[in-house]
């Protein structure tokens, strides 16, 4: 009776220890591919309990609001005002993001307008693997955020804990072997406001809980909340009530990527007039942000293509292509429109 229950103690640690999922790899975007995600915001949050076998339940939440899609695109494809680091291969589409992902880490490097940057001397890698359950990853960073009325200088940590894994149930499914992976992120801010009317400093300090719910392996997570806590601000006169400056939200992600090119939303309609054209089209309806246009002949050959930041109009010169019958394909983080051009 012994040894059939030594044998047992045995087969059963042997299931625990192939049901602990390894977090040896991550993900890493193809340019141009995208997550589509849901955000709500919440009056607290219940992470449930870190260890092993667990069951996350969040099927109880339920609406998410409108979707949102965040592409990473190589930064050769896209227009910037400054250019990133070299150490960097994604940027965000949507603000410009730099950011470096390998299999073994994902690390933010900031980003650049001409008005706004931010530039860390200390990059913020927020995950690096292999990272074995109960392990902690640390990391420090630092840099300086530039605006117009004056800077902020930035410093922090960040400690990611693989805390538990098991079973996660949201309002789209039940996902087995899942990894999850806490967070915990200080950041000091110290403002130098400088301006007409204000000279002045003082200083913000945030903490930030983040729990992701992931599959190893994967670029994005299924689910995540985050717990943000303004823990003091210098600016006001009295102290901070932290309970009164905290926020929470839960982020649901779609596991198929989205691909730039291929998404095509019926909100987002690009005019071009005067339709047809000579030797200038003007489009319209753009919102302020990046674009990325390419038009092709009649034959499926690209004749001319080009990046640019607008906001309303653009005027594209096409006086240098034949006459003939194009179309005219619009690419921004809404999505993409196709309109058909005639040159005369």
């Amino acid at each position: 009776m012994k040894r059939i229950y030594a044998l047992f103690l045995l087969v059963f640690s042997t299931t625990l220890l192939k049901a602990q999922p390894a977090l040896n790899t991550l993900g890493v975007p193809s340019s141009g591919e995208g997550a589509r995600f849901w955000t709500t915001s919440l009056d607290s949050i219940n992470p449930g309990a870190a260890g092993a076998n667990r069951v996350w339940d969040f099927s109880h939440i339920v609406d998410y609001g409108l979707d949102n899609i965040s592409y990473f695109v190589d930064p050769a494809s896209i227009y910037m005002d400054i250019e990133p680091p070299l150490a960097v291969n994604f940027v965000r589409f949507s603000d410009h993001g730099w950011y470096r992902f390998t299999n073994t880490e994902q690390t933010y490097f900031g980003f650049g307008y001409i008005d706004y940057t931010l530039s860390y001397t200390d990059q913020p890698t927020s995950i690096k693997v292999p990272l074995a359950y109960n392990e902690t990853f640390t990391d420090t960073f630092s840099g300086i955020k530039g605006e117009m009325n004056g800077y902020t200088l930035i410093s922090g940590t960040i400690n990611t804990t693989y805390d538990g894994y098991g079973t996660l149930i949201t309002k789209n499914g039940t996902y087995a072997n899942v990894v999850r992976l806490k967070s915990v992120e200080l950041t000091l801010d110290s403002v130098m406001v400088d301006n007409f009317f204000d000279k002045s400093t003082y200083e913000v300090k945030y903490k930030t809980i983040t729990y992701k719910y992931i599959y190893p392996g994967a670029m994005y997570p299924i689910f995540a909340l985050v717990k943000e806590v303004v823990l003091y601000n210098t600016s006001y006169a009295a102290p901070l009530d932290p309970t009164l400056h905290t926020s929470y939200t839960a982020t649901l992600y779609d596991q198929t990527p989205v691909l730039l090119a291929n998404h095509h939303s019926e909100k987002f309609q690009v005019s071009a007039f005067p339709n047809p054209a000579t030797d200038r089209i003007t489009l319209s309806g753009l919102k302020k942000g990046d674009y990325a246009t390419a038009i092709y002949a009649e034959t499926g050959e690209k004749v001319m293509e080009s990046n640019f930041r607008a906001s309303g109009s653009y005027a594209m010169n096409v006086s240098d292509l034949p006459k003939g019958i194009y179309i005219l394909q619009v690419l921004s983080n809404e999505g993409v429109s196709k309109t058909k051009i005639v040159k005369e």
